[in-house]
């Protein structure tokens, strides 16, 4: 259907889920470029954190009363951030950011995981409603099959031969004009067979309920997860705003030694 411009549920599930995907790529990257600069430019002489928030508030390009007024939101919200992670030294802030990593690598690598597990259950269950809602249907489907005699139809007697030749001809096109008119319940009902003799191994019970309770719970899972990651996105520009205002006071300061690469970064 979406081959034909036609939007699906399971299309726009699709979309979403890539959505998400990019924006948690890209969230990723933000926080692992403030690490690896911590990292890679280790400081001898680290500045305060008053030394910090001072470089904030002494931020470039504040001409405007909408830039000096986002700025102090800023200031606010960098901290807060220190307050809420007991962030006392530039020490504590590099500890925080690999703490912030791993968990925002942790909860992404579960959402993944959980989205993968939905598709196939929301999948599942797909299949297991056309197989409930089409199965009379396809019954009645090959109930007019021809069953005209074999031995009927490769008579000697053209008589008995021309009458099961008839018979045979009417069923196959009643059977086909049934195909017809219910065609889209006939092939959803074969793809849901075709389904499950792929994925369930030879079982012939279909575990409905376990799959909703399953979907149910990693649903309620997914959003928490959710939460958790957005809280997290919304720490990192608090970090950038430090790790920007540590590279202001580096730079403008001519007495502050400048930071160099260390051997494993340079390696």
């Amino acid at each position: 259907m979406e081959q034909k411009g036609i939007r699906t549920e399971k299309g726009d599930y699709n979309r979403r889920v890539q959505s998400i995907n990019s924006e948690i790529k890209q969230t990723k990257a933000r926080i692992r470029k403030v690490k690896d600069w911590l990292y890679k430019h280790p400081i001898s002489n680290p500045p305060s954190l008053m030394d910090i928030m001072g470089g904030i508030a002494n931020g470039k390009n504040l001409k405007s009363n909408w830039q000096r007024v986002r700025n102090l939101q800023t200031q606010a919200r960098v901290l807060i951030f220190l307050q809420q992670n007991n962030i006392s030294s530039l020490e504590d802030f590099a500890d925080t950011v690999v703490l912030k990593n791993e968990r925002l690598k942790s909860v992404t690598d579960e959402i993944k995981k959980d989205e993968r597990r939905l598709e196939t259950l929301a999948v599942h269950l797909a299949h297991a409603e056309s197989n409930k809602q089409h199965k009379a249907v396809y019954q009645k489907y090959k109930s007019l099959a021809p069953k005209t005699d074999p031995a009927a139809l490769n008579s000697i007697n053209p008589f008995t031969k021309s009458k099961a030749v008839k018979e045979y001809d009417a069923a196959v096109k009643k059977q086909e004009a049934y195909y017809d008119k219910h065609a889209a319940e006939i092939e959803a009902y074969q793809a849901a067979q075709e389904h499950f003799t792929a994925v369930m191994n030879g079982r012939t019970g279909l575990p409905i309920s376990g799959w909703q309770r399953e979907q149910k719970e990693l649903t309620t899972k997914r959003y928490a997860m959710l939460d958790e990651y957005y809280e997290l996105k919304e720490e990192i520009p608090n970090m950038e705003a430090i790790r920007r205002s540590i590279e202001r006071l580096i730079k403008d300061e001519p007495d502050r030694p400048q930071p160099k690469r260390s051997i494993d970064a340079a390696l």
